[in-house]
């Protein structure tokens, strides 16, 4: 049989052409996609505890319900929701009305808010939506990425007071953290630190907070009895750690 001639290593097989463009250079037709419809998306950027908006007398269950309704609304379509008039009724979503009788405060005195939002009223009004008829309201505005900034939380409904109580505005208490007390207590000391003293000790709790230690940070509940022995033990928290995970390898 005779064999078929074998082709030179230098020839390049011959491009499929099809409508005068080679099938490999053909630019594939990409599918259409339609613009999605944005959800509800929070932001905490801007958000402040400032008189008559605190909520530090507010018990677990009111937390619950600030999460449960936030949650409610981001799956809901953005859109849709401020055009649906019987929707923004439901959940009692309207602008504030800072010229409203006994208001507590003034737009301007959100003065935290970046000055390109605070001072563009046309574009950035302030809105509020409720937790719950009872529990108070959410008040924030709209950003240029459509980020609901939520700016005050309103338990007591002070930033819009009721005819119905005489508008009445209640007092609030400031809820503070663990590490916002540590810090304020740092100031504290800082400014008994005497002008001009440079003692090593005061020299280093001025460049408090220094960000530069980086550890393992664990939260834990611990129940009061608990507690109560580890206040009362000369080991440090860390000691007693370290020994309790000793004792669950042996």
């Amino acid at each position: 049989m005779a064999k078929q001639p074998r082709l030179a290593e230098n020839i390049v097989p011959e491009k499929k052409i099809r409508s005068g463009v080679p099938q490999e250079e053909r630019a594939i037709p990409k599918p259409i996609v339609k613009p999605a419809l944005t959800r509800f998306t929070f932001s905490l950027q801007y958000f402040k505890q400032i008189k008559y908006f605190e909520i530090g007398q507010q018990q677990q269950a009111w937390y619950i319900s600030l999460i449960d309704r936030l949650q409610e609304l981001s799956s809901k379509t953005r859109e849709v929701f401020l055009r649906d008039i019987t929707e923004k009724q439901n959940f009692r979503y309207h602008e504030i009305d800072w010229n409203g009788t006994n208001v507590p405060i003034k737009r301007e005195d959100l003065n935290w808010i970046d000055t390109a939002y605070l001072y563009n009223k046309e574009e950035y009004p302030f809105v509020q939506f409720h937790i719950s008829l009872a529990l108070g309201r959410v008040v924030g505005f709209w950003d240029e990425n459509h980020v609901f900034q939520i700016v005050l939380l309103d338990p007591l409904h002070n930033i819009q007071p009721s005819k119905r109580y005489a508008y009445k505005v209640d007092d609030t208490h400031f809820m503070s953290s663990q590490i916002s007390s540590l810090l304020v207590d740092i100031q504290k000391i800082k400014a008994k630190i005497k002008e001009g003293c440079s003692c090593e000790t005061c020299l280093e709790i001025k460049k408090i907070p220094t960000k530069i230690n980086m550890t393992n940070l664990l939260i834990a509940h611990l129940d009061d009895s608990y507690l109560e022995k580890i206040e009362g033990s000369t080991l440090h928290i860390e000691q007693i750690l370290e020994l309790g995970l000793l004792s669950i390898e042996e």
